[in-house]
């Protein structure tokens, strides 16, 4: 387990040995309205990473049910999806605390 939740570059990194948590911009989360200059937007990515997430979760329920009921020959499979699941919630809860911060932050500034 990941005692100190450290920066949000070196969680990135864990997982990029794991699986991508989010799709880089431009990939499947653009509208398909076949313009040129379409983007993505930040709300969209975040929904996605999210959606993501919580599919990682669901799948991790599944394998350990299928662990406790014996249909799972190999719990190295559950316990992957366990620290995958891990691994990744922890990332979300990381990047809205760093949301929560930039906010404060614009919330303090002065505009004079």
């Amino acid at each position: 387990m990941i005692d100190k939740m450290g920066s949000l570059t070196d969680q990135l990194s864990l997982l990029q040995g794991v699986r991508p948590v989010a799709p880089k911009v431009g990939d499947d989360l653009a509208p398909k309205t076949g313009g040129a200059n379409n983007k993505v937007s930040f709300g969209d990515f975040l929904q996605k990473s999210f959606d993501e997430m919580n599919t990682l979760g669901i799948e991790t329920d599944k394998k350990i049910q299928d662990s406790i009921e014996g249909k799972v020959a190999n719990p190295h499979e559950t316990i992957m999806a366990i620290q995958k699941a891990d691994v990744s919630f922890r990332l979300m809860l990381n990047v809205k605390e760093q949301l929560e911060a930039a906010y404060q932050t614009i919330m303090r500034t002065t505009i004079g």
